[in-house]
């Protein structure tokens, strides 16, 4: 996280905000398991695991919602309906 969620100031190594004084190590922890959950997503799609990457992706929306995540779960949903119908 290199801005603070509040005052946009930038506090990229600080864990609390030099204009606001808002805590920020909760929020980067947050932002870290939302990127965990998005590397274990990927991995289950390289697995062709597409229900584990759908859940995996689904808690890492529900972290820290980003237009990456979004796609991602976009591109497994498709992936999901293209391997349902290969059966």
């Amino acid at each position: 996280m290199e801005r603070c969620p509040v005052c946009r100031a930038r506090c990229r190594d600080a864990d609390v905000c030099r204009r606001c004084r808002t805590d920020v190590v909760a929020l980067r922890r947050i932002a870290a398991h939302a990127d965990r959950q998005t590397c274990l997503a990927v991995r289950a799609i390289a697995a062709e695991d597409y229900q584990r990457a759908r859940q995996h992706i689904r808690q890492a929306n529900s972290l820290q919602m980003t237009p990456f995540v979004r796609h991602l779960q976009n591109f497994i949903e498709e992936l999901q309906r293209n391997s349902s119908q290969d059966i």
